[in-house]
């Protein structure tokens, strides 16, 4: 990067300032530094209200108008979503100052501070670590662009929040039905629907459902007469002579409290869809295993799919590639990373689920993870990641999912299998036997040799004459 230099009060001045704001919850302390990282002024104190961004701003336009910077660049931590409301007043002073803004990892900068033996931390010494490191590692920084997803992304996160509501109320319920009202229970195995809910407002124990009379016209729906006359008959056969009125109750709020989540989740949900492009959620709906709800949580997660450059690099952000754990002789297993957000891997899972179930050409690629020796959850996680790459590619390209086109892209960077010629084979089976007899290694890593070489001369159709490779004995010869 070019440095920019203007002449102040008889020597040059840097054009380049560095704005570091550590945001707490209420006020932000803040402190900027030159291209040479000198400090201008001194450490400030600003509160989140408008006298506060008034304040701020007087600074930034003291600074503009003393030493005409070339840029400004200003940089938060991210807290959680405290730090919004600054981003979003200095991202709207952008092109009156010159102005830049950045929201930075938290962890890069506790990083930076350490390589700089920086061992105090405080509000002014994390500040100062903003500024410093936006100074040395400018072109690492990704500018702050307003998120128009943001709002349904957190519309997404809540409805999880209602949804594992939800299911602790219906947890909760059916341990007071196994009680007060278990002839319920047979017609309720999978899911608690709104007819039962609807009945056990009616009659929310055993002994209400005994003593019964109904009409000739059923009072709730999916459940008919007969079906109704069956359970209060075999209520009426076992009934408790006293009715627990504050188990009853418990059974009447939680089933109004699980009506009114259903509810309130369906017409949010509604209202996210009416937010989110309509052409995206028809795209990645026509891939397998995604339905309606489906699409919503992965798209306003997701959001604007021009942010990431690649597919792989859309996987890379939500953690679904494997991580290698090898250290001397230590290599464990290769497992998912898991960094990214919950809510994606969570839907891509039952998705997935939901796909090598039902779509043929999905449970043919499943079975081809299987058969090359694959655990059934690694496949899984696998295929989350293929459904991953597709989705960025339907969205990318504006066009539906078509099996044919993953197919022809599969055959066309599928590597050709690289044969190695018998003696190629032969070298390498004397270099391993060099290594095991003069090489310090432990048993397992000679082991582990062995096998490899093995598996290569089989794998190859050779019959080489070294190929069964004496053990080494690592006693005492006699």
């Amino acid at each position: 990067m070019a440095r920019h230099y203007f002449y102040f009060k008889g020597g040059f001045m840097n054009r380049m300032f560095y704005i570091g704001i550590d945001v707490s919850k209420g006020y932000a302390d803040y402190v900027i530094l030159n291209q040479s990282k000198k400090i201008v002024g001194d450490y400030s104190t600003v509160y989140d209200t408008g006298d506060g961004y008034d304040e701020m701003e007087q600074c930034i336009s003291k600074l503009y108008k003393q030493y005409k910077p070339v840029q400004i660049v200003a940089a938060v931590e991210s807290t959680g979503g405290i730090e919004n409301n600054w981003l979003n007043f200095l991202y709207s002073l952008r092109d009156k100052y010159s102005l830049k803004v950045a929201r930075l990892n938290p962890n890069v900068i506790y990083q930076y501070q350490k390589t700089d033996l920086k061992e105090t931390k405080t509000d002014r010494t994390s500040s100062l670590a903003i500024a410093a490191y936006l100074a040395t590692y400018l072109e690492r920084v990704n500018f702050y662009e307003p998120d128009r997803y943001k709002s349904i992304r957190d519309g997404a996160t809540l409805i999880q929040l209602m949804l594992r509501q939800r299911t602790q109320y219906i947890n909760s319920l059916r341990l007071i039905l196994y009680e007060v009202f278990p002839q319920i229970l047979p017609y309720c195995k999978y899911d608690l629907s709104k007819s039962t809910l609807k009945l056990l407002l009616l009659y929310p124990s055993a002994a209400h459902m005994a003593r019964a009379k109904f009409s000739k016209k059923s009072p709730v729906t999916y459940y008919t007469l007969k079906v109704l006359n069956d359970i209060r008959d075999s209520c009426k056969q076992r009934v408790l002579k006293d009715v627990d009125e504050i188990a009853t109750y418990q059974v009447t709020l939680l089933a109004k409290e699980i009506l009114r989540l259903n509810g309130e989740i369906e017409s949010f949900y509604k209202k996210l869809t009416k937010r989110l492009p309509v052409e995206h959620l028809e795209r990645i709906k026509s891939i397998p295993g995604i339905a309606e709800r489906s699409a919503v949580n992965l798209l306003s997660v997701i959001g604007d799919i021009n942010r990431f450059d690649s597919a792989e690099k859309m996987v890379s952000y939500f953690g679904l590639y494997p991580v290698l754990s090898e250290s001397g002789d230590l290599k464990k297993r290769p497992k998912l990373c898991k960094k990214g957000n919950k809510l994606v891997r969570k839907t891509l899972f039952l998705c997935v689920l939901n796909a090598i179930k039902r779509d043929p050409y999905w449970i043919k690629l499943y079975q081809r993870l299987l058969d090359r020796g694959k655990s059934k959850m690694s496949a899984i996680c696998a295929l989350m990641a293929k459904m991953l790459r597709i989705i960025f590619g339907v969205l990318n390209n504006g066009t539906m999912y078509d099996p044919l086109i993953d197919m022809a892209y599969r055959d066309r960077v599928k590597p050709a299998p690289k044969e190695k010629s018998s003696d190629e084979i032969e070298q390498n089976v004397e270099e391993v036997q060099k290594v095991l007899k003069h090489a310090p290694i432990s048993k397992k890593h000679a082991k582990l040799i062995k096998e490899q070489t093995e598996l290569l001369t089989r794998t190859q159709g050779s019959e080489h004459p070294d190929c069964s490779l004496e053990p080494i004995s690592y006693g005492k010869e006699k």
